[in-house]
């Protein structure tokens, strides 16, 4: 594959748990409205689903606090097109004109005029994570061949092949001459 070096991550048996726990957990909920912007959508009933989604996985939203990030975005489109743009919505800020200039942003034009719909509703909560803490791993180089405790390599540690690196949850096979 032409590759000159690879990099093995820690514990990589075990590293797409870590990154799933790692992950911030996120639930989305939509609805579809049809009506025009000038009427103020009720994001509610989303957020409320969304809620209910973290509870049912024992996250308690209230015990998130400073962790959890509630977006509302709305799909626009002027009023005969079949296509949308999905904008973060801000009570109070002029939709019309971040429609507009999101329009021109991506098509090079926009419909002064034109009847501006809001198609669908979308809520994103956001909860952000607090991950398992590592020690770090003093850096080790040197020509090894065998078999190798990953225990006894460090951060950085170069390996030549050919050599077995063992640990609890992996092996990790290097071929000769890489």
């Amino acid at each position: 594959l032409g590759m000159p070096r690879v990099v093995v991550p820690l514990r990589p048996g075990n590293f797409c748990a870590l990154g799933a726990l790692l992950a911030d957990v996120v639930k989305e909920a939509s609805h579809s409205v049809l009506q025009e912007i000038g009427h103020t959508p009720d994001f509610s009933p989303l957020a409320a689903r969304c809620l209910r989604a973290l509870r049912a996985e024992g996250i308690a939203p209230d015990g998130a606090a400073g962790r959890l990030r509630v977006r509302r975005l709305a799909e626009l489109r002027y009023r005969g097109q079949s296509w949308e743009i999905l904008l973060p919505w801000e009570e109070g800020a002029d939709m019309r004109r971040r429609f507009a200039a999101a329009h021109r942003r991506r098509y090079g034009f926009d419909l002064p005029g034109r009847a501006i719909e809001i198609v669908n509703l979308l809520v994103r909560v956001e909860v952000r994570t607090r991950g398992p803490r590592f020690a770090p791993l003093a850096p080790r180089r040197g020509r090894f061949t065998g078999s190798i405790d990953r225990a006894e390599l460090g951060r950085g540690s170069v390996i030549r092949g050919p050599a077995v690196i063992s640990e609890d949850n992996a092996t990790t096979f290097v071929p000769r001459d890489f």
